[in-house]
């Protein structure tokens, strides 16, 4: 894990993208999260990697991410700013809620999807 986190300190920022079983974090789970550098390799973390817990318990996964996530100089994403991190963030309230704690991770975002609709295109949703 220090391996991974150098080289997300070392960057300038990181891609995230989520995939969760729901549009709401209140009633699904995140099934992989992946991290990447812009200057590095992807980093892959997916719940079935993670062994020795209930089916839908996506608390290591989470715990990593937001440990990653916490080194990072930015994170960069489509719709980050109205999905990804809410969603993690609203996984973390759940568990912390159920009595596990997780780190702290306070990061600046860009938000790709909210640059595009700055522009005059022929689709702007």
């Amino acid at each position: 894990m220090m391996g991974v986190i150098q080289a997300v300190r070392d960057s300038l920022a990181v891609v995230l993208d989520i995939e969760a079983t729901s549009l709401y974090a209140d009633y699904g789970h995140i099934l992989c999260a992946v991290v990447k550098p812009i200057d590095g390799d992807a980093i892959v973390l997916r719940l079935d990697d993670y062994h020795d817990r209930p089916t839908f318990d996506d608390s290591p996964l989470l715990a990593d991410l937001i440990k990653i996530l916490a080194h990072a100089p930015m994170i960069v994403g489509w719709n980050i700013d109205r999905y990804d991190l809410p969603y993690i963030r609203t996984r973390k309230m759940i568990w912390r809620a159920m009595g596990v704690e997780l780190p702290g991770a306070t990061t600046k975002s860009y938000d790709m999807l909210r640059l595009r609709r700055k522009y005059r295109l022929h689709n702007n949703r």
